[in-house]
């Protein structure tokens, strides 16, 4: 199995949080140091004006700096700050990124070099975690490595979470992303801006989808109405029949296309959206040109 790479949004978000964290520590200890130096010049100066009282021989004054001088000792040092764990968001992105690993390694013992796994690409409905692309088809995987048991109803998904021991220690937690979409909705809105640009391209197809639950611990309870193609755990990713399909859609012609057009469609939204608007508007000019001399069908083989 051949890998592209578009982008690696998780390590990205991992790497962001881990940056955030080393930063903040930074900030406590400079901010340590600072404390302590103008401790240390506070000392200095209690010490000074205790011992100039001394000399002067003035005993008020010396009793008073004596006061101030052993408050100051007995007040304590600053304490030094102690690096925090990875936050909650960290470690999500971390548990997301090994799932996908887990995916690709998974994959890779399992299917032959004609088959591509592009990973992080992107486009206006967001980013799909995994494409195959392959004289079978593409496929859209959303991985998710999520400890319990996962249940859905059409677009609405939750999960049970178990301890280590098999307990249920929570109920009904749903599984949405940021923007509040199940896994069903978020593979899909990609997928189907996915079908729509290869169609508008000759290339007619269908992207079929698949959730795949990458988590030891993970399992499939009941799937009432799913929106998508195929729901599986890891050790049972053969389940889906495209990877075992001997079913031909697409000529090796068309596959490279394919994965050609998903290039350019990632580096596109990957543009900044000035950016993006004048590509657009240079596409609209073109294919305006385009229609006033017609197209080529691509035929597609049965």
């Amino acid at each position: 199995m051949k890998t592209l790479t578009l982008s690696d949004h998780v390590s990205s978000q991992q790497n962001k949080a881990s940056e955030q964290r080393n930063a903040d520590y930074a900030a406590a200890l400079q901010k340590h140091q600072a404390l302590c130096e103008e401790r240390r010049q506070r000392g200095a100066a209690l010490r000074a004006h205790f011992s100039a009282s001394l000399r002067q021989k003035r005993l008020f004054a010396v009793m008073g700096g004596a006061f101030r001088l052993f408050a100051y000792l007995f007040e304590g040092k600053p304490r030094l700050p102690v690096k925090a764990g990875a936050s909650r968001e960290e470690v999500v992105w971390m548990a997301g990124g090994e799932g996908e690993q887990r995916v690709s390694h998974v994959l890779a013992r399992r299917l032959p070099d004609d088959w591509t796994l592009i990973s992080g690409y992107r486009n206006a409905g967001g980013e799909i975690d995994q494409l195959l692309v392959s004289r079978a088809g593409v496929l859209a995987v959303e991985i998710k490595t999520l400890n319990g048991r996962i249940y859905c109803e059409g677009d609405r998904w939750w999960r049970d979470k178990y301890d280590k021991y098999g307990n249920c220690v929570e109920r009904s937690v749903p599984i949405v992303d940021k923007g509040g979409r199940a896994p069903s909705a978020q593979v899909n809105a990609s997928a189907d801006r996915l079908e729509t640009f290869l169609a508008k391209r000759g290339i007619s197809l269908r992207v079929s989808r698949a959730v795949v639950l990458a988590h030891d611990s993970s399992e499939i309870g009941l799937m009432r109405g799913l929106t998508i193609d195929y729901v599986t755990t890891l050790k049972r990713i053969d389940s889906i029949d495209l990877l075992k399909s001997s079913r031909t859609v697409l000529t090796p012609t068309q596959v490279d296309e394919v994965i050609s057009l998903i290039r350019q469609d990632h580096s596109y939204h990957e543009k900044p959206r000035q950016d993006r608007t004048r590509v657009s508007d240079r596409r609209k000019g073109r294919s305006g040109a385009g229609r006033s001399q017609g197209r080529r069908p691509v035929s597609h083989p049965s």
